[in-house]
């Protein structure tokens, strides 16, 4: 049985030119896929894009400000390389209120 891509296209309406054309490719081994999308294109067919989900809208909640020592805390990955031009990452955690850093974890690689 042999399908055009008008065909294929209306049957299947998410395939795009490409794929059209690998279901082409067994039976007609001479069509190209540049064959392919100018048919696509004169039959004046396109797959629709897909929108995107819409997230529902909360209410934001302003950042904690540091009232003392040892409330708010921040974590950051900093990155350098060395002499020899092999990388280091580091994990810096820093107390909002003091800017004091408490603790840098160093490594070649940080998962």
């Amino acid at each position: 049985m042999t399908y055009s891509p008008d065909e294929i296209a209306h049957v299947r309406r998410r395939f795009g030119y490409r794929r059209i054309h690998d279901l082409l490719r067994p039976e007609f081994a001479g069509v190209n896929h540049k064959r392919v999308l100018r048919l696509y294109q004169q039959a004046n067919l396109s797959v629709r894009k897909r929108k995107k989900a819409k997230r529902p809208v909360s209410e934001r909640v302003p950042l904690q400000l540091a009232g003392a020592v040892n409330v708010v805390w921040s974590m950051d990955f900093v990155s350098d390389s060395l002499a020899n031009g092999r990388r280091i990452k580091c994990l810096t955690v820093a107390d909002d209120f003091s800017h004091e850093c408490v603790q840098i974890g160093i490594d070649f690689g940080i998962r």
